[in-house]
């Protein structure tokens, strides 16, 4: 007994100093950081055939959060168009312009657009986390002003790093920034034309 509880009095000293701090979705730490891959997902759904649906994400992005007060925070990312990931390599290449049976500009021809941008012109974070991201998205060489929206999940201190995440959501019509593909079937398009862009991220402070 008195073995089981030094072991659970170990784990919880453990546990306290792997685990510092936790602050609520009202707080925010200030200090510049970066995009956690591991850890993030850029995720995106649209509709196929009409009733159902195709999930994709990209596997290769960075991103910066620069946080100076609540009030005062800028986001930027990058993602390469290359490291678009559906699932099926017949449906990625067709994507990504690289099948040499199908158009290269179809979809995201990233040989020749090689990334997609994001940068914010403003940030509207709430005290109770709801989150409200605007800014310029730039796929294909086109540059439109979208709004993200969703939730601060608030901060954490572990393992020695100051760690934030966030959870958003937007909407496009893929047909605005060039990707044109648009072959029919009876009960409607292939493939839709609004797209959900949805974002888990987690970013670790530096310095």
């Amino acid at each position: 007994m008195f073995l089981k509880r030094v072991s659970a009095a170990s784990a919880a000293v453990l546990l306290a100093g792997t685990l510092l701090a936790a602050s609520g979705p009202g707080a925010i730490p200030r200090g510049t950081y970066s995009v956690d891959p591991v850890h993030s997902r850029l995720g995106f759904e649209v509709a196929h055939l009409v009733i159902s649906t195709v999930h994709g994400k990209f596997d290769d992005f960075k991103g910066t959060v620069v946080v100076k007060s609540r009030r005062d925070i800028r986001v930027e990312g990058v993602a390469q168009a290359a490291s678009v990931d559906t699932g099926n390599a017949m449906r990625d290449a067709h994507l990504r312009g690289t099948d040499p049976k199908k158009p290269k500009d179809d979809f995201f021809y990233a040989e020749k657009y090689p990334t997609l941008t994001f940068r914010s012109t403003k940030v509207v974070l709430h005290k109770d986390g709801a989150l409200a991201v605007t800014g310029r998205l730039t796929i294909r060489g086109v540059t439109k002003t979208v709004t993200f929206t969703g939730q601060y999940r608030g901060s954490v201190v572990a393992m020695g790093q100051t760690r934030i995440a966030a959870h958003l959501e937007t909407t496009i019509n893929r047909q605005d920034y060039g990707l044109k593909f648009n072959y029919a079937i009876e009960a409607g398009p292939v493939v839709g034309n609004q797209v959900l862009l949805n974002l888990d991220i987690e970013a670790v402070r530096q310095g």
